[in-house]
């Protein structure tokens, strides 16, 4: 899988995660951008239009608020997802974003960039 030319947006708070990942999405060829992300750096970043955003459940607080006003924006939207062992209110947010964990991550961007 390589995707020269499209954009990556990585906000994670943790940042040994969020450097792995971004390494990883770097390996495909995808610009990445990164940064340690809050609901004000999501909002600025959908801005950008990147091909694929990536979040963990921390940042999404409040997610209604960014996605209700970009109505396409959560089709790009990844969530990743520390364990298996969440509560109803994290699985919640199912409804609005694609929950992954970081193995799958690159076959999920593959099937976002080919839809």
């Amino acid at each position: 899988m390589f995707f020269p030319a499209l954009k990556a947006v990585v906000l994670i708070k943790e940042a040994s995660e969020r450097n792995v990942i971004a390494s990883m999405l770097e390996s495909t060829g995808l610009t990445v951008i990164v940064n340690s992300g809050d609901i004000a750096c999501l909002e600025t970043h959908a801005k950008l239009h990147p091909d694929v955003l990536i979040v963990d459940d921390d940042i999404l607080d409040d997610p209604t608020r960014v996605l209700l006003r970009e109505p396409d924006f959560y089709n790009k939207l990844i969530l990743i997802r520390r364990s298996s062992d969440h509560t109803d209110e994290t699985l919640c947010l199912t409804d609005l974003v694609r929950p992954v964990y970081r193995s799958e991550l690159l076959r999920v961007i593959c099937g976002i960039m080919n839809s």
